[in-house]
C-alpha cells in the first residue's frame, strides 16, 4: 500500500500536539512545567502570540502555516536564514539550581550545509552570556555541537517521515544537557563557552527554524514550547522552582 506524505504530516502535528498535552495533563498539581507554547493549532505564528518570538528573516520565502504546521525552508547559504527567536524581555531563565525544558515536533523534509557541524533545522539555547548549545536535526541524524565547528554527538534516526517529538533538558547548575526524541534518551550533551565564533549572543536566547549560514533546507514545525518565559503577562502557569527536582522522574 502506497502512504500519502500528506496525510501522514496531517496525522503526526496533531499526535504530536497531543502527546505535549498528556505530558501536561501528567504532571503534578502545582508543577506546570511550561511558561510559554506555540502551535499552528493557535491560528497564530509564533511572532503574534503573546510574549511573542522575533522573526528573522533573509529570505524570499516566508515561513507559511498549513496542514498543521508551520514550513520554514531556505534555499542557499551564506546569510539566507529564516528562524525565530527570544531575547532579552521575552525570557526569564529559571535560577541556577533549576532546568530548562524545551518541548519541540518538528519534521526534517530536507537539508543541506558546508560543514558537518550544522543541518537544516536549529536548535540553539543561549542559557547565560555566550554560554549555550546548538541542537541540529536533518534527515537521517540528530546532533550537538561541543564547539563551533565540532559535532559532540550524534543519533542516528529517520527524521523526514513524520513530526517527531523532541524534548532538551538543561540541567543548569552542572551544564548537563539530555536530548531525548519520541520519550526515549538519544544524546548526553553539555553546554559550552564561545565568544568568538559568532555562534552565541551574548545574552540569554533561545532559536529555532533555520539559523546557519552554513545550511539550507525545509522544517515542517507542529508545535515549540519552554520554561523561560516572563511569567504570566503570556497568558500563561508560570513555572514551580524546582523543576528539575519536581520532574526528574519524568525526563530521567
Amino acid at each position: 500500500m502506497t502512504s500519502c506524505p500528506a496525510a501522514r504530516r496531517r496525522l503526526a502535528a496533531p499526535l504530536a500536539t497531543f502527546a505535549v498535552l498528556v505530558l501536561l495533563a501528567a504532571l503534578p498539581r502545582g508543577a506546570a512545567a511550561f511558561t510559554t507554547y506555540w502551535s499552528p493549532s493557535s491560528g497564530l505564528k509564533p511572532d503574534q502570540i503573546p510574549c511573542p518570538w522575533t522573526l528573522v528573516n533573509n529570505t524570499a520565502n516566508t515561513p507559511a502555516m498549513a496542514n498543521g504546521v508551520l514550513t520554514i525552508s531556505t534555499v542557499s547559504f551564506f546569510a539566507n536564514n529564516t528562524y525565530y527567536q527570544q531575547t532579552g524581555a521575552a525570557l526569564a531563565m529559571p535560577a541556577s539550581t533549576d532546568s530548562l525544558v524545551v518541548l519541540f515536533g518538528v519534521r526534517s523534509v530536507s537539508s543541506g550545509s558546508s560543514t558537518t557541524a550544522r543541518a537544516g533545522i536549529s536548535v540553539v539555547l543561549e542559557t547565560s552570556a555566550f554560554r549555550g548549545i546548538g541542537i541540529f536535526i536533518n534527515p537521517t541524524e540528530i546532533f550537538w555541537n561541543s564547539s563551533s565547528t565540532t559535532r559532540g554527538g550524534t543519533a542516528s534516526a529517520t527524521n523526514n517521515d513524520a513530526v517527531h517529538a523532541y524534548r532538551v533538558v538543561v540541567i543548569l547548575a552542572t551544564n548537563v544537557v539530555l536530548i531525548y526524541r519520541d520519550g526515549v534518551l538519544i544524546l548526553n550533551a553539555s553546554t559550552h563557552v564561545d565568544s568568538s565564533s559568532g555562534d552565541f549572543a551574548g545574552f540569554a536566547r533561545i532559536l529555532w527554524g533555520e539559523g546557519s549560514g552554513f545550511a539550507l533546507g525545509t522544517s515542517e514545525w507542529a508545535y515549540f514550547s519552554h520554561n523561560a518565559a516572563p511569567g504570566g503577562s503570556c497568558g500563561t502557569t508560570t513555572t514551580t522552582t524546582p523543576t528539575w527536582g519536581t520532574l526528574k522522574t519524568i525526563y530521567r
